[in-house]
């Protein structure tokens, strides 16, 4: 099945809704939108269907890059530690990954990221995630960078996967992640670099099409929405089994 032939659902207004108040800190931010992320997707399919034509420029100056040993950004800094003589480990800090789902009128739906990864030179889907600050416990973490990200708010954060390495031998990196669910539209507060980012709803079946063609390549992402599509496939054939 090809993702572009699809079936495409008309979007529905959304169960909850966040209040239209502008947000407490007075920032122009972007609010959640349930229509606007079926449409975003929409747009997006397009583009990965397309190979990746018609997504916006990734722009990384020479500048960006510093050498291997000490990395720092605006927000963070990475020290880069010789553990064996063929690894090098980066000490990022630990965070946490979010799988927003919503349901509504019987059906449910994904909220995925669209931003550009200059690491590999182009845009991906991938889910929200981000790291723990200090003093914050990782569910913490999770609610903070889904309204962060996304503009969504969850009634119900549920530990889904526990202690996750992302990438060892390389990072000393440990996540949690958490299934968002009873998700109200609030507004989004972007970083400076995560302002390209597109928050985009797929149905849970498009997603799962996606994910079998290989239109989602971040292994993060893979190893989350993998392991849910076994859960959801789990309890469908529990339910069976009790009919």
């Amino acid at each position: 099945m090809d993702v572009s032939k699809a079936p495409q659902d008309e979007p529905a207004n959304q169960d909850a809704k966040g209040d239209d108040l502008a947000p407490a800190n007075g920032k122009n931010d972007e609010k959640a939108s349930f229509e606007k992320g079926i449409k975003e997707g929409e747009e997006i399919l397009n583009i990965i269907n397309n190979g990746g034509a018609g997504a916006p420029p990734i722009r990384v100056v020479k500048e960006d890059w510093q050498k291997v040993g000490h990395i720092k950004t605006s927000t963070r800094e990475y020290e880069v530690e010789n553990v064996h003589t063929d690894w090098q480990v980066i000490k990022i800090g630990d965070g946490a990954t979010i799988l927003p789902v919503i349901e509504k009128d019987g059906k449910k739906y994904i909220v995925l990221e669209f931003k550009p990864d200059p690491s590999v030179g182009q845009w991906v889907l991938q889910l929200p995630a981000g790291g723990r600050d200090a003093n914050e416990d990782s569910k913490t973490t999770a609610e903070r960078e889904l309204e962060e990200e996304t503009g969504y708010k969850a009634a119900n954060l549920t530990l889904f996967m526990h202690d996750m390495h992302f990438l060892p031998a390389r990072l000393d990196q440990r996540e949690d992640v958490y299934l968002a669910t009873g998700l109200t539209e609030g507004y989004r507060h972007l970083e400076y670099e995560e302002q390209p980012i597109k928050v985009c709803v797929f149905p849970e079946e498009l997603v799962e099409v996606l994910l079998k063609q290989n239109k989602i390549t971040d292994f993060r992402t893979v190893a989350v929405l993998s392991q849910y599509f076994l859960r959801e496939r789990d309890k469908k054939d529990m339910g069976l089994l009790r009919s």
